[in-house]
């Protein structure tokens, strides 16, 4: 569901974390946006094996040119 040009979807970090490298893959500039960092870890493996290892180990033929942003600060929003 779209609402002001932004897309809202259940807390899915992994998927859609995935989503945005093979986005990133077709030559897309996407910006991944974890609101909890406790959630975002678990996107950790889209992020260490896809996201950072997939242009070394396609020998370069891949770029992944995406941002990936999580809360810093006082507030970190971990879990338990």
């Amino acid at each position: 569901m779209a609402i002001s040009g932004f897309l809202t979807a259940p807390i899915a970090e992994n998927s859609f974390t995935g989503m945005a490298i093979g986005a990133a893959m077709t030559g897309l500039r996407p910006i991944i946006e974890g609101m909890n960092m406790g959630f975002l870890l678990l996107a950790f493996n889209q992020i260490s094996n896809n996201c950072g290892m997939l242009h070394y180990t396609s020998g370069g033929q891949f770029t992944i040119p995406a941002v990936i942003r999580g809360p810093g600060g006082v507030g970190r929003q971990l879990g338990a």
